[in-house]
């Protein structure tokens, strides 16, 4: 929790936002494969933006725990409006998240 913490304090800017591209090169640098929230297509870095959850426009924070890496037809399809319930299961129901990231 620690190293963590340390992590996301290093990739803040100096009021507190945390900066995307820096939070999605992390993401790249782990290793791990990565497809889109929404269509589970395979991300590259190129290609990957990063969503958030809970738009700026409507109140969300630039914190990780509102970033997640999207392709940029579907950031640019969703734009500012809330989740539907499908997408709220797919990101708060580790099952569902399961079984559309293993497609």
């Amino acid at each position: 929790a620690t190293a963590r913490l340390s992590v996301d304090l290093a990739l803040r800017r100096k009021d507190g936002r945390m900066r995307t591209t820096d939070w999605k090169l992390q993401q790249f640098k782990s290793g791990q494969k990565h497809k889109c929230w929404r269509c589970a297509c395979h991300l590259t870095f190129e290609i990957a933006t990063v969503d958030h959850i809970r738009p700026r426009s409507r109140g969300g924070k630039d914190a990780a725990c509102n970033f997640r890496l999207c392709c940029y037809a579907c950031n640019q399809e969703r734009g500012a409006r809330p989740l539907t319930n499908d997408e709220r299961r797919i990101i708060y129901s580790p099952s569902a998240r399961n079984r559309r990231m293993s497609a």
